[in-house]
């Protein structure tokens, strides 16, 4: 009997622990702003924002979801890149050569020039499209990266990331 009541009292904290862990992971994919010193970027739902991720990127968010043709891929991942001592038509230019590029335009938002590129490309057997969104301020390109696995180009998502993409 003396360990009956313990036993109880663990069980319990156990119970609410695991509630407590399974509605923060749920809530880390909700939608989300991030905004940093340098940009503001709108998170949507059912991604996650890599806070420890690969230090090459100021900002990394991944799908929730796998590919349905190759489940070790994303749906979908973004990402965001600082590029030190080049100028926009350099580094896009290396993105034209790189790419099958389909689309290359340019539009003025605030006080800064964006330089925009779709491309696709094939990767592990799974058609991708890769659109990109420059932008130069004090001497480094900003290089938003959104990759979007063939069975998810048509997601909402894409445009949510890439309209709200703002530097400060």
């Amino acid at each position: 009997m003396e360990l009956l009541i313990p036993g109880l009292l663990l069980v319990a904290f156990m119970v609410w622990a695991s509630t407590r862990i399974k509605k923060n992971a749920a809530a880390a994919f909700d939608a989300e702003t991030i905004e940093t010193d340098e940009f503001v970027i709108q998170k949507p739902e059912g991604f996650l924002h890599n806070l420890n991720g690969d230090p090459k990127f100021i900002f990394e968010a991944y799908s929730k979801e796998y590919s349905k043709a190759n489940d070790k891929l994303r749906v979908g991942t973004a990402t965001i890149t600082k590029i030190a001592g080049k100028k926009m038509d350099e580094v896009a230019n290396g993105i034209l050569q790189d790419a099958n590029a389909a689309d290359d335009e340019t539009q003025m938002i605030g006080d800064y020039r964006y330089r925009i590129i779709t491309s696709n490309k094939k990767e592990n057997d799974v058609e991708t499209e890769v659109s990109y969104k420059l932008v130069e301020k004090n001497g480094s390109i900003y290089k938003l990266e959104i990759t979007a696995l063939d069975d998810a180009a048509n997601g909402q998502w894409v445009e949510t990331f890439f309209d709200s993409f703002r530097i400060k």
